[in-house]
């Protein structure tokens, strides 16, 4: 799935956090029972936040955001407010009047993971956000309950950097384009499992992001995993979800390709032989031929090699029927309750990166450093 088209609108669909977003969490936690809203990062979505570039004579672009809140009191008429800023931090300064977001619908299926309702707000930027330059951007989520007169102000702050390049191969400025970058998600690696575990069993899948250039992308990875250094499962299959850019320098010269990805492994269906699920069916037997994590208390280790090199190493440890997460899971992070997050060693790539970018925005702008 590649985000760049030659039209006149080119959408980037990202993650929340995905290209370039750092999400700066102040710190509050939602209670038992839902008595204040919570912005997720909602991991398993991939269109809660587009850039929008619009290619015209001025080549400006426009943030628009899909953001998803936790928030048991909900009511129709409550809406988000947010207001975008030039820069990061406190040189941050004010970007346009703050923006009204109304228009909304529920998740039924990240409200039946959390156990709360999940919302999520459209946030369309107008022509007053147009803007032609690069750079660092935020944005301040205020979430409002109109009918009550109650503003919760300041939940998250949404941070990005947009970098600028030339999409067509005159080198024109009629054809510049705009990306976020997304160095800060290398290092980030998460355990999911889907469906609802009543019939059927939940197939485990693991992630992890990686950036390429045009020669290198990366079309044969493997994963193999280890139970208390033990082989279980071939995770040989695996869906990958994209950034790219591609950047003329000149008429003749060929593009030069940035592209990030977010690669999610998993393993072939072979009628139960060799999957790998989180539980078996509460409505039914454990299947011998299946590998259930949660009932496999250990050590974890699984291992991502491209053209003879070791890539990416995940490791993870499950104890109690649980994933052991690090202490900011669950309070500066929410993703639902069935994605985990993991850890990650980046061993090699094919394309270079900034690697102090996870360590100072990882984790939605926590810091990999401050996530223990």
């Amino acid at each position: 799935m590649t985000s760049v088209s030659r039209s006149r609108f080119v959408t980037f669909y990202v993650l929340l956090a995905a290209i370039g977003i750092a999400v700066v969490a102040p710190g509050n936690t939602v209670s038992a029972g839902g008595t204040a809203p919570v912005v997720l990062d909602a991991l398993s979505r991939h269109v809660p936040l587009d850039i929008k570039a619009h290619w015209n004579s001025k080549s400006q672009w426009v943030p628009l955001f899909n953001i998803g809140v936790a928030f048991d009191a909900f009511e129709e008429d409550d809406i988000l407010v947010v207001q975008h800023y030039k820069g990061h931090g406190k040189k941050a300064k004010a970007w346009g009047k703050p923006q009204k977001c109304a228009e909304h619908n529920e998740d039924d299926r990240l409200t039946r993971q959390i156990g709360q309702r999940v919302w999520f707000f459209n946030c369309k930027g107008g022509d007053e956000l147009l803007i032609g330059t690069d750079g660092a951007y935020s944005a301040k989520i205020t979430y409002r309950q109109t009918g009550a007169g109650t503003d919760h102000r300041d939940l998250k702050t949404i941070e990005y950097t947009v970098k600028k390049y030339y999409a067509d191969a005159s080198g024109s400025k009629k054809q510049l384009a705009f990306v976020a970058t997304l160095d800060h998600r290398i290092g980030e690696g998460w355990l999911s499992y889907h469906g609802d575990g009543k019939k059927d069993g939940q197939e485990v899948r693991l992630s992890t992001w990686f950036k390429w250039d045009t020669h290198g992308e990366l079309r044969d990875v493997k994963m193999r995993c280890f139970h208390n250094d033990k082989k279980f499962g071939d995770f040989d299959s695996h869906n990958r979800y994209d950034v790219e850019t591609a950047s003329y320098v000149n008429k003749s010269g060929d593009p030069i390709r940035e592209s990030w990805g977010k690669y999610v492994f998993h393993v072939k269906p072979n009628f139960g032989k060799g999957m790998v699920h989180w539980d078996h069916p509460k409505e039914g037997s454990p299947n011998p031929e299946v590998f259930y994590l949660s009932k496999n208390p250990g050590d974890y280790r699984c291992t991502v090699t491209f053209e003879g090199d070791l890539v990416r190493e995940i490791k993870f440890k499950i104890a109690d029927g649980k994933v052991v997460e690090p202490g900011c899971a669950g309070t500066q992070v929410r993703a639902g309750a069935q994605h985990h997050m993991v850890s990650v060693n980046v061993k090699a790539g094919p394309m270079k990166y900034d690697n102090k970018a996870f360590e100072k925005a990882g984790w939605f702008g926590i810091g990999a450093s401050a996530c223990k």
